[in-house]
């Protein structure tokens, strides 16, 4: 039994796969509840991984093992709507392909904003992989790693996850590009122009602002039951049901029509 395990067993929880644990931010009410809030932190927090798979000599999305990173910055420090994106993001169901694997954090803000997210990612026995920075503010933590340059583009699939500080939105929209999945994506911040501009460079199947990446989800976004979710860009990207695995026929019954 490893040191995480034990001392999840003396607090009396589990470090299974699927850990949905009563006191977790689950935010049940979907992608039609969310809404714009004022003061939120600057936090990106990027989506998942994908990976797609061939059949019959044609590409078919395929559901995929999670790859989530996020950001916060100077608007994080003392708002708890930040820590509870992340937290949901990370342990509401940590083995699927919307939970988030990464967290980016503005130096700005780093010591104030992992010190308000350190209790509540330490109850759920989330173990960090952290880089150099990151460690040094996090020193004490009980699951603490320090992190290596390929643990920032693992798909962990369980409670565990890398945490990097970085200067500025524009070092994080670098480190999303190089180590993004293209699943889902996200920002959560009270500054729009950050959000916008979030939004419209990062290339995902899915973006977010201000919400968790757990939302990226066929039955989410009124799509019916899901069958799988593509990081392609044709023809179906992000979730899909059924139609999407259908190509269409277009039938014309004229009377002698000819075009001009």
């Amino acid at each position: 039994m490893s040191a995480q395990q034990k001392w999840l067993s003396a607090k009396g929880q589990s470090g299974g796969r699927r850990h949905e644990p009563g006191g977790c931010p689950s935010y049940q009410k979907g992608v039609k509840g969310c809404r714009d809030r004022s003061g939120l932190c600057d936090l990106t927090a990027a989506g998942t991984g994908d990976r797609t798979g061939v059949a019959n000599g044609k590409p078919l999305g395929g559901c995929a093992d999670p790859a989530g990173v996020g950001l916060a910055d100077p608007l994080c420090a003392g708002q708890q709507p930040g820590v509870d994106i992340v937290v949901n993001a990370k342990v509401s169901r940590p083995s699927v392909c919307n939970a988030m694997d990464t967290l980016l954090v503005d130096r700005a803000i780093a010591e104030v904003f992992l010190r308000e997210l350190r209790g509540p990612l330490q109850a759920y026995g989330v173990e960090i992989f952290a880089d150099r920075e990151a460690a040094r503010l996090l020193k004490g933590y009980p699951f603490l790693r320090k992190a290596g340059p390929g643990d920032f583009a693992r798909e962990f699939l369980s409670l565990k996850c890398a945490v990097k500080v970085v200067k500025d939105l524009d070092e994080a929209l670098k480190h999303i590009g190089q180590y993004s999945t293209r699943h889902s994506e996200a920002i959560v911040s009270g500054n729009r122009r950050q959000c916008e501009r979030f939004l419209s460079e990062v290339d995902a199947a899915a973006v977010y602002a201000n919400a968790s990446t757990r939302f990226t989800d066929g039955e989410e976004l009124g799509l019916g039951a899901e069958i799988g979710i593509s990081t392609q860009k044709l023809h179906a990207r992000g979730p899909f049901a059924l139609e999407k695995l259908v190509t269409e026929k277009w039938v014309m019954r004229g009377t002698g029509q000819i075009r001009p």
